[in-house]
């Protein structure tokens, strides 16, 4: 299983090269970040030849957008924590808040 966790996401929003990422213009198997001109192959292909795939084009497309998905993941968690914290002021209780990594 994937490691969603508070403290995963921000260790590997740290580590990554920065945004923004896309599918390279010319090949749909790349990735890339043109203001860093930097490039990434993804060998994501299917073995149906030598012409990509829809599946090729979604799937860079998706993990071009795996940055930006962790940080509203991130951003979204806060809120949630800010808004139960809110909601305990108001209705007390014996429970802890969650960490919402599970």
């Amino acid at each position: 299983m994937t490691d969603l966790s508070t403290a995963n996401l921000n260790r590997l929003l740290a580590e990554a090269t920065p945004g923004p990422w896309e599918r390279h213009p010319d090949n749909p198997r790349m990735l890339c970040n043109l203001e860093q001109k930097f490039a990434v192959h993804a060998e994501l292909t299917k073995g149906k030849g030598t012409e990509p795939q829809p599946e090729d084009v979604a799937n860079t497309q998706l993990i071009a957008l795996a940055p930006p998905l962790a940080q509203e993941v991130l951003r979204l968690r806060s809120k949630l924590a800010v808004q139960e914290a809110a909601f305990l002021d108001i209705f007390p209780t014996d429970e802890e808040l969650g960490d919402h990594d599970e």
